[in-house]
């Protein structure tokens, strides 16, 4: 069995789900945690996640015979985001054991918060254009884009500043505070 987990690219572990003692881990996880032999006796949330006691996540609670949990997690040991497959077998002489097979998805996640960043900015660029089509009022509109910016960057407050590169000087021409927030109304301030 182990000659053919190590062919896997999946990183896979295979341990006691009681005590917590590893029996085996294939040759990418051994890779992947820079293990280079797996000391007797030791446990895998010391040896896979840095813990001195078992893990808070820990799904060895939750196994039962025939059912695979599927479940992601962010190892501390190497700030990567994994999928990981947790199944009972029989394994070594017969035991019941816990296996892991574990899938490195840290490029996938990081793709799809990429993805969904851009679907925001994209978001927030037509809602700028449509506030400058429906104000014809200048105060108006430029309430209305800070009002914009605050919800997009999630901030309490936004300013509008006009710049006076010759006396170093700026003043806040316009403010935009979140509801509940009173405003500042900051005048000529130094600008540094």
């Amino acid at each position: 069995m182990s000659e053919i987990l190590n062919e896997l690219s999946e990183m896979v572990y295979i341990s006691n789900p009681k005590t917590f003692e590893l029996y085996f881990v294939n040759d990418a996880a051994k890779k992947e945690f820079d293990l280079k032999k797996i000391p007797e006796h030791c446990k895998c949330y010391e040896i896979l996640h840095n813990n001195t006691k078992p893990c808070i996540n820990c799904k060895n609670y939750e196994l039962v015979p025939n059912k695979v949990i599927e479940w992601d997690y962010t190892n501390p040991v190497t700030n990567k985001h994994y999928l990981i497959k947790d199944k009972l077998i029989k394994y070594p002489n017969n035991h019941e054991s816990h296996l892991a097979i574990i899938s490195d998805v840290t490029k996938k996640i990081s793709q799809d918060i990429t993805i969904n960043q851009t679907k925001l900015i994209n978001d927030f660029i037509i809602k700028c254009i449509k506030i400058l089509n429906d104000n014809n009022n200048f105060n108006n509109l430029i309430y209305n884009l800070l009002a914009g910016i605050g919800h997009f960057t999630k901030s309490e407050r936004v300013f509008a500043f006009q710049m006076n590169n010759k006396n170093k000087t700026a003043k806040c021409m316009f403010e935009w505070t979140d509801i509940n927030i009173p405003t500042l109304l900051l005048d000529n301030h130094e600008w540094n």
